[in-house]
């Protein structure tokens, strides 16, 4: 999908021109990239440590990071049963480190390592599997990310960004790795700085290949609703929407993702007066209409952010019960 990276590239300045790339003003894709150094790097992550079906010991290597297991488990024996490490830091719990081991044979078989700045404000590099992301911000503002698909070394997509007052205003992406921009990308925003629409230009022809909206709405009661719609061929018809619902204090209670060529999917969230978030699932049609709950899974916390069990059920049948162990500095 060709907005799946412009959909995580949320700023917010006035609208800018379309950028011409044979006179931009953004530095070169040549010397963005050069300052990069070593992508590859992640020593500063926690290695995730080596363990044993099923155990959850305290780790070694992470003893500056709060840390947690989770522990996945099918009373009925249909699910196999998974463990999953992840390691934080433990002033800001932003993550670290995940690593999951599916099979329960000792064997991590998904990996995430995560580079922070020093403020924990801006995510610098993240390895998922082989794939590497990394970002380049300025003044708080990020101004280049790139992708590198395999794991090389070698960015396959990279995308510059142009900013205006401290805000990104228009990018241009090369998706080739020739260090030449095949895409131009134009964000715009309203009166009160949120973003509204993201804009493609393919080939810099001044033609919409594919593009974003953003709205916003007051439903009262503190909660308000926002509104993705993507068109991602530059047809003028909606391919895909998402909708999210908050509540006064911000606390998400409904979610939305349909297709418009298919079955789409809602998330209700409900907040008992012990924090206990409950979360439903609905198959929708084509038209949005709710056809039946999927599966229900009721979260504990035990502290802000530190969830200390988690419950599937399927057809009013328990499915799988996650069980966390949390230890920070």
């Amino acid at each position: 999908m060709r907005l799946s990276f412009l959909l995580l590239s949320l700023a917010a300045c006035t609208p800018g021109s379309d950028p011409d790339p044979t006179e931009s003003d953004m530095p070169s894709f040549f010397d963005l990239i050069d300052a990069l150094g070593d992508i590859s790097d992640f020593s500063e992550s926690p290695a995730p440590p080596t363990v044993a079906p099923g155990e959850t010991a305290a780790p070694s290597g992470v003893d500056a990071a709060c840390w947690s297991w989770q522990v996945r488990t099918d009373p009925g024996g249909a699910v196999p049963p998974d463990l999953t490490f992840q390691a934080y830091d433990p002033g800001t719990l932003k993550l670290l480190t995940s690593a999951t081991d599916d099979q329960a044979d000792g064997v991590w078989d998904t990996t995430v390592l995560q580079i922070w700045d020093a403020s924990f404000d801006n995510l610098l590099r993240q390895r998922a599997g082989d794939r590497i992301t990394v970002d380049t911000y300025a003044d708080g503002v990020r101004i280049f990310t790139g992708i590198d698909e395999d794991g090389d070394g070698a960015l396959e997509v990279a995308t510059r960004f142009r900013a205006e007052d401290g805000r990104v205003v228009s990018g241009e992406r090369d998706e080739t790795g020739d260090a030449v921009a095949d895409v131009g990308i134009t964000f715009r925003y309203d009166a009160q700085g949120r973003e509204t629409a993201i804009e493609e230009d393919r080939g810099f022809d001044g033609t919409l290949d594919a593009s974003s909206e953003r709205t916003f709405e007051d439903l009262g009661d503190g909660r308000s609703r926002e509104r993705l719609a993507i068109d991602e061929d530059g047809d003028g018809t909606v391919d895909v929407t998402s909708i999210r619902i908050t509540d006064a204090a911000g606390l998400l209670v409904e979610q939305r993702f349909h297709q418009a060529d298919g079955l789409g999917l809602e998330y209700e969230h409900t907040y008992d007066a012990d924090g206990v978030l409950t979360e439903t699932a609905f198959t929708l049609t084509q038209d949005g209409v709710q056809v039946g709950s999927t599966a229900t899974t009721r979260f504990v916390y035990e502290a802000p952010g530190r969830i200390a069990t988690a419950h599937v059920y399927i057809g009013g049948e328990i499915h799988t019960e996650s069980n966390w162990t949390w230890a920070c500095p």
